[in-house]
């Protein structure tokens, strides 16, 4: 994530994408892995996105989703196919559309 933290601040990753494609790779296999693991119940959907929502949500639009930058998404400049995270996309688009929590609000407010 360093990496590619410091190629997205000096533009390196707008310019030489390809550069990056291992590390872009880890992230989205790290991921996508957990939207299979959720899948199959071998993690709780809940308690994940408490933890990983907004990472998801980055990481997707900036790697996957088509952009100014990229218009057939970042992964086509870098020779990756969409098709290969489906899972990790239907999983962002599901805790955009309902937000599971694994915490009950009101409850942790009480503890705080």
């Amino acid at each position: 994530m360093q990496k590619l933290w410091a190629a997205i601040e000096s533009g390196d990753l707008k310019t030489t994408p390809r550069k990056f494609r291992p590390q872009i790779n880890v992230i989205l296999n790290f991921l996508d892995a957990i939207a299979i693991g959720i899948e199959q119940n071998l993690y709780i959907e809940n308690l994940a996105w408490d933890h990983l929502d907004a990472i998801v949500k980055r990481v997707v639009k900036r790697y996957i989703d088509p952009s100014s930058d990229a218009p057939g998404g970042l992964l086509e400049r870098v020779d990756m196919d969409r098709e290969d995270y489906l899972r990790l996309i239907e999983l962002r688009d599901r805790w955009s559309r309902a937000h599971p929590r694994f915490r009950d609000v009101s409850r942790w407010k009480i503890w705080r």
